[in-house]
């Protein structure tokens, strides 16, 4: 028999550093909860998945090198990793 928690792992959230707070200097939105972790700093996810590349695991949008928004990755959602893409299989030779 399967150990169903084997195929998951706790990662810190890459939203909100692992504090469950959204970081001072955000307008009026400084130390909310998170919205991607809702308040608790880590995330379960699948054992296979990898860093955001497109985020470098912060889990925020950037706009250009200096500028960080407020809005979330669009690959990662927020989380700061990502399942790799399937392999793919070669197909059928007849």
């Amino acid at each position: 028999m399967r150990n169903p928690l084997a195929a998951v792992k706790i990662v810190p959230c890459g939203y909100c550093v692992g504090t469950g707070k959204i970081p001072a200097g955000y307008g009026g939105l400084a130390r909310a909860e998170c919205p991607v972790c809702l308040g608790r700093g880590r995330l379960t996810v699948p054992a296979d998945v990898k860093r955001c590349a497109g985020c470098n695991g912060t889990g925020r949008h950037y706009t250009n090198y200096f500028r960080t928004t407020f809005e979330r990755h669009f690959s990662c959602r927020g989380t700061g990793v990502v399942r790799p893409p399937a392999k793919a299989t070669p197909p059928r030779r007849i």
